[in-house]
């Protein structure tokens, strides 16, 4: 067997090889076990969006699944909120002071006349009845998830104080075992909840 030969059968081994790691990936789920004793307690409002059909993501539940990994903070149960406000005057404030929240993340997603989206959101001083940070951040329906985190990002370091690192990305080693015994082993990366994952070697 000649040198090209032998590269073509290589080609064709690891090409086989990345698909059947790509058939079988998984996305990664990442747990804390343990977090501070005193969590910060902050609400995450499902944001508003601006057309009549269901949203193309549910920014909300990134971002409160992003601060809870952190555990730093324990975000309210969606069902327990007691309103559902998008716009800063539409807030009762003691609504939210009777259930103890001190922060509160209000927003909207809205689709431009481009096509394009814009995400805007509020975060909130409860007791203060005042705002901390508030960004419209123009993104596309592909980097919506990307958006979420750098949104997350921005809370994290506003009430903790350091840069978070939602926005980032992982890297880690899987192992596919195979009928034979035999082991594949694969690098991937992912977003820093594990979503998207994408196979490097």
């Amino acid at each position: 067997m000649n040198i090209r030969m032998q590269l073509r059968t290589a080609r064709i081994i690891i090409f086989s090889s990345a698909l059947f790691i790509l058939n079988n990936v998984i996305a990664l789920d990442i747990t804390i076990e343990q977090g501070v004793e005193n969590p910060i307690p902050v609400a995450i409002v499902p944001f508003g969006w601006s057309q009549a059909s269901v949203a193309p993501i549910d920014l909300s539940e990134i971002i409160a699944g992003d601060l809870e990994r952190s555990a730093r903070f324990e975000a309210m149960d969606f069902k327990d909120l007691p309103q559902r406000p998008a716009e800063y005057q539409d807030v009762n404030f003691k609504d939210w002071r009777l259930l103890g929240m001190e922060n509160l993340v209000i927003g909207q997603l809205v689709l431009t006349d481009a096509g394009e989206y814009e995400v805007e959101f509020r975060l909130i001083d409860v007791y203060k009845e005042k705002q901390i940070a508030g960004f419209r951040l123009p993104s596309t329906k592909a980097q919506l998830r990307t958006t979420a985190h750098e949104i997350s990002d921005i809370i994290y370091e506003k009430l903790i104080g350091v840069r978070g690192a939602f926005a980032t990305r992982i890297a880690y080693i899987t192992v596919n075992k195979k009928r034979d015994g035999s082991k594949i082993f694969s690098l991937q990366i992912a977003d820093a909840d594990g979503h998207n994952p994408q196979i490097l070697l």
